[in-house]
């Protein structure tokens, strides 16, 4: 890959799911579309902190979302090719802190969500 808008893309996208609280956002709507207020709930964060994650998966490009009255909906962006990078990313993620020991807990699993 050369230096460029690809680059600048690559980027992006790695640093969007780089962050556990976005990684478990995107592990939540592999599942199914949520709102706003149903991540808050899951996640145990702050709203203006989920809506700024969201944010910054919007602009990766990671989800997308619908209005419906005055709510929102988020979905996976791309469907299927999305929600298996979030599913393989999260299996080399468990399988490299398996081999460590002492290791945290696994994005996406029991545990891993940043408290309030």
């Amino acid at each position: 890959m050369s230096d460029g808008a690809g680059d600048t893309t690559l980027k992006r996208l790695c640093q969007a799911m780089g962050h556990p609280a976005r990684f478990r956002i995107l592990t939540l709507l592999a599942e199914k579309e949520r709102t706003v207020n149903e991540l808050v709930w899951r996640l145990e964060l702050e709203q203006p902190t989920v809506s700024k994650h969201l944010a910054t998966l919007l602009k990766a490009g990671l989800v997308t979302f619908d209005v419906d009255g005055r709510c929102r909906c988020y979905a996976l962006s791309h469907g299927d090719l999305v929600r298996r990078m979030v599913s393989s990313f999260g299996a080399v993620y468990r399988q490299m802190e398996e081999g460590e020991a002492g290791s945290g807990p696994v994005p996406g699993g029991e545990g891993s969500l940043p408290k309030r």
